[in-house]
């Protein structure tokens, strides 16, 4: 007896329906931890991202605060050359007043013209000479009131090999902008590196040899130990 071509082709088409929801099934099957794992990937990549990216932002605020701080340094230092130049001899004062080139030496610069600098040292606005012509006094003046938290964040990076401004903030419990600053400090001093992936810093002084480091630089204070 012969089939029903029409049976057969029932049979044939729910045959191929059967196999095309299998191949979907299995799939999705193999498909789906791939894509579970590749979208995590993602999230975890992207979340990276935005946390360096957050990092950096605060950076370049603490970078730009950094700057204006650094040009008033240098408009209080510009109203103390001006206020100097009045007691300049002649041959001296434009250099004072922002002249590009250095004049010749002149000859009228003799030990009592020098002895008259010395007593007005005291007198200028602000106190003192300029920061960086008196010994020591171009980064104890960049230090200021943090040279206590300097040397106890000082003392706590010495211990470890890398270092980063968060690591900082919850080492001595100081906000970010002031560990940043901080860490900054530090690398002027020599005792961390320059930045390198990520923000993080290789300590280049151990503890052992710190406190010698800070006496060398004139940081020192007899409130804080260092070694402990």
């Amino acid at each position: 007896m012969t089939a029903d071509p029409r049976d057969l082709a029932t049979t044939l088409h729910e045959a191929t329906a059967n196999l095309h929801a299998y191949i979907e099934h299995r799939a999705e099957e193999i498909a789906a931890p791939r894509i579970a794992q590749a979208e995590a990937a993602t999230a975890a990549q992207a979340a990276e991202m935005k946390t360096n990216f957050d990092f950096e932002m605060r950076r370049l605020g603490d970078l730009r605060d950094e700057l204006r701080r650094h040009l008033l340094v240098m408009e209080q230092q510009n109203e103390q050359l001006r206020w100097l130049a009045q007691y300049l001899p002649e041959p001296l004062k434009p250099l004072a007043l922002g002249a590009r080139t250095a004049p010749r030496p002149p000859q009228t610069l003799t030990a009592d013209w020098l002895a008259l600098v010395e007593k007005l040292a005291g007198e200028v606005p602000g106190g003192g000479l300029l920061a960086g012509e008196v010994p020591g006094g171009g980064l104890l003046a960049e230090i200021g009131d943090d040279r206590g938290l300097l040397i106890e964040a000082a003392a706590a990076v010495a211990r470890l090999s890398q270092t980063s401004a968060p690591r900082i903030q919850r080492k001595i419990r100081v906000g970010f902008a002031k560990a940043a600053r901080l860490l900054d400090l530090l690398e002027q001093c020599g005792i961390v590196g320059p930045p390198q992936e990520k923000g993080t810093r290789e300590v280049l002084v151990k503890i052992e040899d710190l406190p010698a480091v800070l006496e060398k630089l004139g940081i020192t204070t007899p409130e804080r130990n260092t070694t402990s």
